[in-house]
């Protein structure tokens, strides 16, 4: 599957949505088969700013300051100054656990994935008041400041580390910013997007993290000797890593790199606080967003034409979640079986309350089935 560009496919809070809780945690969702790269979520590309006039930092809200620089008339009050929300990144892949900046090649490209981007506010918001968001893309070339290749959100282009191949001692290398080569090179794969790998062998190992190394890439070969903890820089083609923890000679550190995708378009969009903490429920509580099984005949009841076959049971209970480890599925019925036909029986994977989950979709079958009475138990492993 070719990679492209980025795609938003979901926000939450919504756009123009009301009766926000003052502790939010503010989700965006892009959709694959480019994941986001972890490098570039962050404050560079990514904001939120209440009430105002004017932007005065030099990052994403630079945009929000357009009409007002274009205006012929100057603010007869005076400019108010819009107060910048600072707070804590965090994305993930789906069916990966949402720690900063943990991103696996084996989800490159993986048809359905999705990378949830998060941003949690340090304090909460004040109540009753208008916030604006903004994600940065391609088309911030246009009014950022920024000197990167891509100013905004980009599609990931490397792990957030070397692969060790051969390690020898606690030593890590830690890629501080982003590959941004987008020509292709002799090992330009275009089905996944990939570009080149990076290797570093260490020469002469040292215990303060500043190693002698050689470093090389495929496409060229050519070895290159270097030694310090760093930030050390690649070929000039945007990688920065550096060193830390304990390295000994012969130790090999390899990188896959793909060429980066960028987020084509850049977004804004509001959304109204209310006086909702976040910790203490309203008195009266939304609709449950719950999976509802609303396929036919679906839920306890009836199984079958004859009314007189009911499903009155389940282990685990219907709509159970949070479900440790799971052998197998045990179904209660009304009347002892006989004469049971299984070959109707199917076992779906879904999400639950729509968090993707990679390994969830499509139906699986039970490797074994027992009959006891009024009971039958599904065996899933």
């Amino acid at each position: 599957m070719a990679i492209g560009n980025p795609q938003l496919s979901g926000v939450s809070p919504a756009s123009g949505e009301t009766d926000v809780v003052l502790k939010p945690i503010v989700q965006l969702v892009f959709q694959g088969p480019s994941l986001i790269d972890p490098l570039t979520w962050n404050s560079g590309t990514f904001a939120i700013y209440g009430p105002g006039d004017v932007v005065i930092d030099a990052g994403p809200g630079t945009i929000l300051n357009q009409d007002i620089q274009t205006d012929p008339y100057t603010l007869i009050d005076g400019a108010v100054f819009r107060e910048r929300i600072d707070g804590t990144f965090r994305i993930y892949t789906s069916g990966l656990p949402p720690v900063s900046g943990i991103v696996t090649s084996g989800t490159l490209g993986v048809s359905g994935s999705l990378v949830i981007a998060e941003f949690i506010p340090n304090i909460p918001l004040n109540a009753y008041t208008e916030y604006t968001i903004v994600l940065v893309g391609e088309d911030a070339m246009a009014w950022s400041t920024s000197t990167q290749i891509f100013p905004g959100v980009i599609s990931w282009t490397s792990e957030a580390q070397f692969s060790g191949i051969a390690p020898v001692g606690s030593g890590i290398l830690n890629v501080i910013s982003s590959y941004t080569r987008t020509l292709p090179t002799i090992l330009y794969d275009s089905p996944t997007g990939y570009n080149d790998t990076f290797q570093i062998t260490i020469t002469s190992g040292h215990e303060n993290s500043a190693p002698k190394f050689t470093w090389s890439q495929d496409s060229d070969g050519t070895e290159y000797p270097s030694q310090g903890q760093g930030p050390h820089s690649l070929a000039d083609e945007g990688i920065l890593f550096e060193f830390s923890g304990i390295f000994v000679s012969g130790d090999v550190y390899r990188l896959d790199v793909y060429i980066p995708k960028p987020l084509t378009n850049s977004y804004i969009w509001s959304f109204t606080t209310s006086n909702i903490s976040g910790s203490i429920p309203p008195t009266q509580s939304d609709e449950p967003q719950l999976i509802i099984d609303q396929t036919p005949g679906g839920g306890f009841g009836p199984v079958s034409s004859d009314p007189s076959l009911v499903l009155v049971g389940s282990i685990p209970d219907q709509m159970d979640y949070m479900v440790p480890t799971l052998s197998y599925i045990l179904l209660e019925f009304n009347t002892v079986l006989s004469g049971v036909d299984v070959s109707g029986i199917s076992i779906t994977q879904s999400p639950l309350l729509g968090m993707p989950n990679i390994s969830g979709g499509g139906t699986i079958s039970p490797t074994s089935i027992e009959v006891s009475g009024k009971f039958l138990k599904l065996w899933l492993q």
